[in-house]
């Protein structure tokens, strides 16, 4: 009850922080006071959706979502891919399960959910963003920039090329480079 003749709705689906319920009663008891948020108004049927707002979510920024920046998320679900990362209200990015750091072998959704149990914090770090897909690893497993990497190239195929002429070989570097044999 919103107030004295005010009820709302909170659909199942909202409940569970990520995780998927069967009854409300998993979550919430009758008595509990929810912050909630208002989704949907419908006055001719006169009916409320509502959605419970997590504390936790109104210090996440969605425009810090950027690539390398380290945030606090908020373990949304797990999936034998990976671990969902609510990052902001409209934001969740994928933390692949080849980014966590969880023995080979048995059941990894199991390890994943004991790594990361649904609801709680952990800290991560944006790798990527490509549209609406946001990767993330974790603090301290971040690879090189764009540019280290771009560097890292260049010089590989500096020393090919030299390689290349000196043994009279073509490489592919040679190739772009428009010095086919040189």
């Amino acid at each position: 009850m919103l107030e004295p003749g005010v009820e709302g709705l909170v659909p199942i689906s909202r409940l569970g922080s990520g995780r998927r319920i069967s009854h409300p009663k998993e979550c919430v008891s009758e008595g509990d006071m929810l912050d909630l948020q208002i989704e949907t108004m419908d006055s001719e049927s006169k009916r409320i959706g509502l959605k419970v707002v997590d504390n936790r979510l109104r210090d996440l920024d969605p425009d810090a979502v950027l690539v390398g920046a380290q945030l606090k998320g908020i373990v949304e679900g797990i999936r034998e891919f990976g671990v969902f990362v609510r990052l902001s209200e409209e934001k969740t990015g994928l933390l692949h399960i080849g980014e966590c750091d969880i023995d080979k072998g048995g059941n990894p959704v199991a390890k994943l959910e004991t790594r990361y149990p649904s609801g709680t914090q952990i800290e991560v770090v944006v790798k990527a963003i490509e549209g609406e897909r946001i990767s993330l690893t974790l603090p301290g497993k971040e690879t090189t920039s764009v540019e280290d990497q771009t560097e890292n190239l260049a010089t590989l195929m500096r020393s090919s090329n030299r390689a290349a002429r000196n043994s009279g070989i073509s490489s592919i570097g040679s190739i772009l480079d428009g010095h086919l044999g040189q």
